[in-house]
C-alpha cells in the first residue's frame, strides 16, 4: 500500500514538475526562475502530507519565482497562463478532470474565476 501511494506521489510531483516547466516557458520565465520555482515545488510538495492542488502551488511557485529573481510576471499572466496550461491538457493533477467522471478541462467554463 505504502508503494502505491508513493507511485501516486510521484507521479503528482512529476506532473507538478512538467506543468512549472510549460507554464514557465510561456511565461518567459528565465532558467534561473524556473529551477527556483521547481525547488520551491518540490520542497512544498515533500514537506506537507496533507492533500493540497498542485495547480496551484506550481503556480503559487512560479509566481514567487519570477519575483525574487526580478521583475518577474504579473499575477494576472501567471493566472491566464495556469488556466490556459490547466485546461488544454484536460487538468492532469486527476481532480475532475475527464478520467475522473467529470467534464473535460475540470469543469472550466471559460474564466478563470469560475473553474
Amino acid at each position: 500500500m505504502a508503494e502505491e501511494r508513493g507511485g501516486a506521489e510521484a507521479r503528482r510531483h512529476f506532473r507538478g514538475a512538467r506543468f512549472i516547466m510549460e507554464a514557465g516557458l510561456r511565461l518567459g520565465l528565465g532558467s534561473a526562475a524556473l529551477s527556483t520555482a521547481l525547488g520551491a515545488f518540490l520542497r512544498f510538495a515533500r514537506e506537507h502530507r496533507s492533500p493540497y492542488d498542485p495547480a496551484l502551488v506550481a503556480a503559487a511557485a512560479l509566481l514567487l519565482a519570477g519575483k525574487a529573481q526580478g521583475a518577474g510576471p504579473r499575477a494576472r499572466d501567471v493566472i491566464n497562463v495556469t488556466h490556459s496550461t490547466c485546461c488544454s491538457s484536460c487538468w492532469p493533477w486527476g481532480a475532475g478532470g475527464a478520467a475522473a467522471g467529470g467534464a473535460v478541462g475540470g469543469g472550466c467554463r471559460g474564466s478563470p474565476g469560475r473553474c
